[in-house]
């Protein structure tokens, strides 16, 4: 009996590391979900590989505020003008563990990658990590970033199997998996759907709405509520619930709440991070503009403690360029909700201006990059 019991063990401790092992050497990758967390990083590897990552000088890191936020099409093609490839890599929900792991993977594997955008809004500087979900989006970049760090960014929590993941890499997929079993068919349709995208579609371009959330005032949240409720089907639906998040929070009387003792250490660990960038690359960080009800009535307190220390320590120590946009969108005269789509993403208008106001920018960095020389004026 004790011999069938050490086989059945042994069997079961073999078919898990098989399982392991097929995850981790990316077996299961061609038919992760496009839309899903981890299928999201699994179409920018795609891209790249097909885009030839030799030739990529440069890689913006950021979240869908940067990925609608920015015209990405337009950065590329100005780009080019100094002969380099500067692409988007921004993708939904990432966050300073995503930056981590794509920093780690990029610099393996983009050979003549020389700088490294990371555009992102004071809101990313509230917390250590993005919640469980942000581990799928790290699954197909495991191998490049340990599980101490995982753990550091998003805790273990018994209670949740996504947490398992820097231990056990099908956790990490589990949703994804479940959905495959549950809808084989249209999961096939959405892989056959993706294989027929480009490079660039994926690396540059982003499509953004033109409609704005200037249909009713946040400056009467209950009358913006009650005019919301009767606005039937005209308004589109992320508008409205842009709007309905922006004024339901004005609605808030929130206590007044302090910095937590985290502060300290979110300053080091960003700062410890670009650091390290900037010994293999040039580095810049972009802050990007959130709404002025969202920043007023949503901001965790540590949002600008945080931020100031990382933008002091980086003026400081001279690690990284800072550009910041913050106040870009409310330094306009006309008002600051025409140039959003809902209550934290900027529309074509605002991505129109966010782009005119870094580009310059952009183009003396550039410039300074190794072996790039600036464009002759025609």
């Amino acid at each position: 009996m004790k011999f069938l019991t050490s086989r059945y063990l042994l069997f079961l401790a073999l078919a898990l590391i098989a399982v392991e092992l097929t995850f981790r050497f990316g077996l299961y990758e061609p038919v992760v979900s496009p839309s899903s967390h981890s299928g999201t990083t699994i179409l920018l590897k795609r891209a790249l590989k097909a885009f030839d990552g030799d030739q990529v000088k440069v890689v913006t890191f950021g979240d869908s505020r940067a990925g609608q936020g920015l015209h990405n099409k337009r950065i590329y093609e100005a780009g080019r003008a100094f002969n380099v490839d500067h692409l988007k890599l921004s993708m939904a929900g990432s966050h300073l563990l995503t930056f981590k792991a794509l920093a780690s993977w990029s610099l393996d594997e983009l050979e003549d990658l020389e700088g490294i955008v990371i555009a992102v809004s004071p809101a990313a500087f509230a917390w250590m990590g993005n919640g469980a979900y942000e581990l799928a989006k790290v699954m197909p970049l495991r191998n490049d970033i340990p599980a101490r760090e995982m753990f550091k960014h998003v805790p273990f929590r018994q209670s949740d199997i996504r947490t398992f993941a820097p231990l056990f890499s099908a956790a990490g997929y589990r949703d994804d998996i479940k959905d495959l079993l549950a809808n084989p068919i249209e999961r096939f349709q959405a892989l056959q759907k993706r294989d027929t995208r480009t490079p660039m579609s994926i690396l540059a371009n982003t499509s953004t709405p033109s409609y704005d959330i200037c249909y009713v005032s946040t400056d009467d949240p209950d009358a913006c509520l009650r005019a919301l409720q009767a606005s039937g089907d005209e308004l589109p639906e992320r508008a409205r619930h842009g709007l309905e998040t922006l004024c339901k929070a004005a609605l808030k009387n929130r206590k007044t709440r302090k910095p937590g003792p985290e502060v300290g250490p979110l300053v080091d660990e960003w700062v410890s991070f670009m650091e390290q960038l900037s010994r293999r690359v040039r580095v810049m960080l972009v802050i990007l503009p959130d709404h002025s009800v969202y920043r007023d009535h949503q901001y965790h307190p540590n949002i600008a403690v945080v931020g100031q220390g990382v933008v002091a320590r980086l003026n400081e120590t001279g690690i990284a360029d800072v550009v910041d946009l913050s106040e870009v969108i409310r330094d306009q005269k006309s008002p600051e909700c025409g140039f959003f789509m809902d209550h934290v993403h900027l529309n074509m208008a605002g991505k129109q201006l966010l782009t005119d106001s870094l580009l310059p920018e952009l183009e003396a960095f550039w410039a300074r990059l190794p072996g790039v020389a600036e464009p002759a004026a025609y």
